[in-house]
């Protein structure tokens, strides 16, 4: 698999090269400041049995939701207003360390590495 990944980033930087610059200031910039974080919903979390709508998360937080890990793996990506969250299952996020923790915050979830400031 690691020798496919450079492969791979060529073709998609040959097919698509402003997504790749975007992902890479994603990851890689530090004055951009932006982080691809996830939050898990733990049992007992306020977002589970509710719809991702009602959650109101652009209210809360610039963060977009860009994907849903379901408990049992499956992946849904630009997941729907009307999806319901179910426990343990994950929200993978864009924003800055605290829009993510506003997230989490608001939802009762868990992050494996809490940022501690803005910048972290």
């Amino acid at each position: 698999m690691k020798a496919r990944l450079p492969v791979l980033r060529l073709a998609s930087e040959l097919i698509r090269p402003t997504v790749v610059s975007v992902l890479d200031m994603v990851l890689r910039d530090r004055d951009a400041n932006l982080r691809i974080d996830e939050v898990t919903l733990p049992p007992g979390s306020s977002a589970v049995g509710r719809e991702i709508q009602e959650l109101k998360l652009g209210e809360i937080s610039n963060a977009l939701l860009v994907a849903y890990r379901e408990s049992s793996g499956q992946w849904r990506y630009n997941p729907p207003g009307r999806m319901t969250a179910a426990e343990e299952s994950v929200l993978i996020l864009l924003g800055t360390p605290s829009e993510i923790s506003a997230v989490c915050e608001h939802v009762g979830g868990t992050m494996l590495s809490k940022p501690t400031a803005e910048g972290a």
